[in-house]
C-alpha cells in the first residue's frame, strides 16, 4: 500500500510539473511546478534505489540511465511525424515510414545486441546506443531545414531506433544482475518507473517547447528545441553511463537438437 501511494503521488506530481510548464501564466506555472516537486520528490526517492537522483555508481545510475534513454528517444520520437508533416509538408505516409523504420531498426539492434552480449561489456553497448540515439536526433534536426532531403529524416530515425535497441535490453539485464538477492522484483519495478517517467517527461517537456514555438509562429524552432533537449539528454546520459557496472551480459542459451 505504501509503494502504491508513493506511485500515485509521483504520477500526480509529474502531472503538476508538466501543467505548470505549459501554463500561460508565469505565477500559476511556477506554483504548479513547485507543488509538483514538493509532492513528488520524497515518494520518488522512496521508489527508486538510493542514490538514483544523484547518479550513484552501480544499480542507481543504471536505473537513471534507463529513464534518460527513454526521455531522449521519445522526447524526439513524439515529434518526428509532426516535423515531417507540418514543417516539411509531406504526407502522413512518409511520417509513418520514418516511425516504422525506427521500429524495425530497434528490432535489428536487439538482434545485434543479443549476439554481442558475451563479447562486449553491457556498459559499452549502453554508451554506444545513447550516442547513436543522439546522432539520429541530430539527423532529425537537420531535416527540419528545406535544403535537406526528407529522406534524411527517415534514415535518421532508423539510426535513432537502432540506438535505443542497442541500449535498452542491457540496462534491464544489468539492473537485474546488480539487484540484491531477493530484491529483483523491486529493482524491476524501479526500472519500469524510470521508463514511464522518461517517456512522460520527454514528450511533455518537448511539448512545452513545441507549443511555445507554435504560439510564436515558429513551429520549426519549437520542434528544434525539443530535438535539442532530447539530444543533450542522450549525450549527458552517455557520459553518466561510464558509472554503469562493467558487466558482460550472458548469452542466451540456444536449443540443440536431440
Amino acid at each position: 500500500a505504501g509503494r502504491l501511494g508513493s506511485a500515485v503521488a509521483v504520477a500526480a506530481a509529474a502531472g503538476l510539473v508538466l501543467a505548470g510548464l505549459s501554463s500561460r501564466s508565469p505565477p500559476v506555472g511556477a506554483a504548479l511546478v513547485a507543488a509538483g516537486l514538493l509532492l513528488g520528490m520524497r515518494p520518488l526517492r522512496r521508489l527508486l534505489p538510493p542514490g538514483t537522483l544523484t547518479a550513484r555508481a552501480g544499480l542507481p545510475v543504471t536505473v537513471l540511465s534507463r529513464g534518460l534513454l527513454t526521455l531522449a528517444f521519445f522526447g524526439a520520437d513524439t515529434y518526428v511525424p509532426l516535423a515531417i508533416t507540418a514543417v516539411r509538408g509531406r504526407s502522413t505516409a512518409v511520417a509513418s515510414i520514418a516511425v516504422t523504420a525506427a521500429t524495425l531498426s530497434w528490432t535489428a539492434a536487439a538482434w545485434v545486441q543479443e549476439r554481442k552480449a558475451a563479447d562486449w561489456p553491457g556498459r559499452r553497448l549502453i554508451r554506444a546506443g545513447l550516442l547513436i540515439v543522439a546522432a539520429g536526433i541530430a539527423c532529425e534536426a537537420a531535416a527540419l531545414f528545406p535544403g535537406v532531403p526528407v529522406a534524411v529524416a527517415v534514415a535518421g530515425w532508423a539510426v535513432g531506433g537502432f540506438g535505443i535497441g542497442l541500449a535498452y535490453s542491457p540496462l534491464s539485464l544489468i539492473v537485474l544482475g546488480e539487484a540484491p538477492s531477493g530484491q529483483e522484483g523491486v529493482a524491476s519495478a524501479s526500472l519500469q518507473l524510470a521508463d514511464t517517467l522518461g517517456v512522460a517527461l520527454g514528450a511533455g517537456l518537448g511539448g512545452v517547447l513545441v507549443a511555445a514555438g507554435a504560439a510564436a509562429g515558429q513551429e520549426r524552432a519549437g520542434i528544434g528545441g525539443a530535438y535539442a533537449l532530447a539530444a543533450v539528454v542522450a549525450v549527458g546520459a552517455a557520459l553518466l553511463a561510464r558509472r554503469v557496472p562493467s558487466r558482460t551480459l550472458p548469452r542466451p542459451a540456444r536449443a540443440t537438437g536431440g
